[in-house]
């Protein structure tokens, strides 16, 4: 579970290949789902990326999702576009061992990614072609 990063929405990663976006309601004080995006694998983390250091830079919400296999998956957090996969960072090639379990942004484009494995994926998703 990770809050982005204005506190308005919480993403969850499940076991069931589904990641939601919760949304408080203020009237009634509860959570509900904003929107749902499927994988086809179990899930081991979301994370919101970090707004822009520059407040004058428009800001994407995404989500970068990871579990049982060797990708990561970018993904717009807007309501509207949660089926749009912004990048899928590869990593089988890479490391075979390496499952995204634990996933980290450094920014509102960069993150790193690592798992199973004894090394640490930075990727930029710009280039997602290949690590930085």
């Amino acid at each position: 579970m990770h809050w982005s990063y204005d506190g308005t929405k919480l993403v969850t990663s499940s076991n069931d290949m589904m990641a939601r976006i919760w949304r408080h309601d203020e009237e009634t004080g509860h959570y509900y789902i904003e929107s749902v995006k499927t994988f086809s694998m179990m899930l081991m983390n979301s994370k919101f990326n970090k707004p822009p250091l520059n407040a004058e830079t428009k800001y994407t919400q995404l989500v970068a999702t990871g579990g049982h296999s060797g990708v990561v998956t970018v993904w717009n957090a807007d309501t509207d576009n949660t089926t749009k996969d912004v990048a899928k960072l590869v990593h089988t090639q890479l490391d075979s061992n390496l499952v995204g379990i634990e996933i980290d942004w450094q920014n509102s484009k960069t993150l790193a990614v690592t798992g199973n494995s004894k090394s640490i994926y930075l990727w930029n998703i710009t280039t997602p072609q290949s690590p930085v």
